[in-house]
């Protein structure tokens, strides 16, 4: 057989094929506070299939500060439709008093409510994080999310097969990858493919770090990406499954193999990649920390305070944001608690960092090891889990002009606050650039991490 994970997973949930149009089964729905009060609206009859395939949670407009967490969220109407809609349906809903509240696209995986060979839909273009563990996982939009929670289908059009193979090995971060990949195939390099990631730099990632690589597959125009289940997916649900003979025979039935077909291939060679960070205002402004910047685009180059021919290295910022759906779970937030004990160095006077864990129970644990107080002592803003400074719908924002290294996944106009100036870059480097209040060369990256060998 030469089908891949994502035409089994496709063959497995067909129920009727109209001409180019294939109407699913959807096996799990998720959903959040902004999405969802309109898809509800829209359903006429006032029913839905299966309220037990249903998640959901508040995450964008909720404050992330825990003095106002309790009392300012109760007055946002998305907050409130939510709650009544669970009240009306009774399906799952993690409030903002639940322990497992936190950012949809990771609490789902958390709370082992999705397996692999699934096919999940949410009203969220991040949705294609959950794609790390070997399923298919649809971004989509409300009048879908409307079908899809009346009839538990949806009527898409099958996408083609794009393999992204990556050859040798990097100590290099998940976030740095996927910003060299985005670079490598544009924007739009992903559009009406299923990207299927592999190779043995994705093999040797954890589950937390292929979720940041499926997570920006969108941005490079990709509505659906998956990696091949493997010893890794194996593991992280050997003591989650019941029949676990059962599960390898399934994972091994759907996953890609060695003659499975893909309309589309790119080989990269990563050996020398060195870290990432985008300087405009799209995904198409990707260099390395040690290019230039090369644009024409005037407005672009205004908008961000910079000038063509120039770097990036000893621009000020004013602001750090750690945390979104791409960069805010356990492992790390743990990795960056390590790197600021071995550096010994507090955030750069005047600049604030906000860390904001992706989940309570994310929060919950890491205050319980009292790994939070690495961050307070050093100077961070220790935060409540959330959405938070991802986007602009809620009080954390950047100021007009402010510029901002963040580990979230859009750097658009005003995306993070009216006139706000975002920078993508890993964990790592947020951390790094925070306590020398500046964009720093590979060099002086390089010299930071040998001498704390870390």
């Amino acid at each position: 057989m030469n089908n891949t994970l994502y035409d089994n997973i496709i063959k497995n949930h067909v129920i009727n094929i109209y001409d180019s149009l294939y109407l699913l089964y959807v096996d799990k729905i998720l959903l959040h506070e902004v999405t969802s009060p309109q898809s509800f609206k829209l359903i006429s009859n006032n029913f839905i299939w299966n309220n037990k395939s249903i998640l959901s949670t508040s995450d964008h407009n909720v404050s992330t500060n825990i003095k106002k967490r309790f009392f300012l969220n109760k007055k946002i109407k998305q907050l409130k439709y939510i709650n009544k809609n669970k009240e009306k349906y009774f399906f799952k809903y993690f409030d903002l008093n639940n322990p497992k509240q936190g950012i949809i696209h990771i609490i789902a995986i958390e709370n082992s409510f999705l397996l692999p060979g699934m096919i999940i839909v949410c009203g969220d273009s991040h949705t294609t994080t959950n794609g790390a563990i070997s399923l298919i996982a649809n971004g989509i939009g409300t009048t879908d999310l409307s079908i899809a929670i009346s009839t538990q289908c949806i009527i898409q059009k099958k996408l083609k097969n794009f393999n992204i193979l990556l050859i040798g090995k990097n100590k290099l971060f998940s976030k740095d990858l996927i910003l060299f990949i985005i670079k490598k195939i544009s924007s739009k390099g992903g559009i009406n493919y299923c990207i299927e990631f592999s190779g043995e730099q994705i093999e040797n990632y954890s589950i937390s770090e292929r979720m940041t690589i499926c997570n920006m597959s969108i941005e490079a125009g990709s509505k659906i990406s998956l990696i091949s289940p493997d010893i890794k997916t194996i593991n992280f649900y050997k003591k989650k499954i019941f029949n676990i003979k059962k599960f390898l025979k399934y994972i091994n039935k759907i996953k890609s193999n060695k003659n499975s077909y893909y309309q589309k291939k790119c080989i990269f060679n990563i050996d020398n990649i060195i870290p990432h960070v985008t300087w405009g205002t799209n995904l198409d402004t990707i260099i390395n920390i040690d290019e230039k910047i090369n644009s024409n685009d005037n407005n672009m180059l205004e908008y961000m305070g910079l000038k063509n021919n120039e770097y990036l290295i000893n621009k000020k910022i004013d602001k750090m944001f750690f945390g979104s759906c791409t960069n805010s779970r356990l492992e790390d937030l743990l990795i960056c608690a390590i790197l600021l004990l071995k550096i010994n160095k507090k955030i750069f006077n005047n600049i604030i960092g906000y860390i904001v864990p992706g989940t309570e129970t994310i929060r919950l644990k890491l205050e319980f090891y009292k790994i939070h107080k690495i961050y307070i002592f050093y100077g961070y803003i220790w935060k409540n889990s959330g959405c938070s400074m991802c986007l602009a719908m809620n009080e954390d924002k950047l100021l007009p002009k402010e510029r901002c290294v963040s580990t979230s996944n859009r750097n658009f106009i005003s995306r993070q606050g009216y006139k706000g100036r975002t920078h993508l870059v890993s964990p790592v480097m947020a951390i790094i650039v925070s306590i020398y209040g500046k964009f720093i060369s590979y060099k002086t990256y390089c010299n930071i991490i040998n001498e704390i060998n870390f």
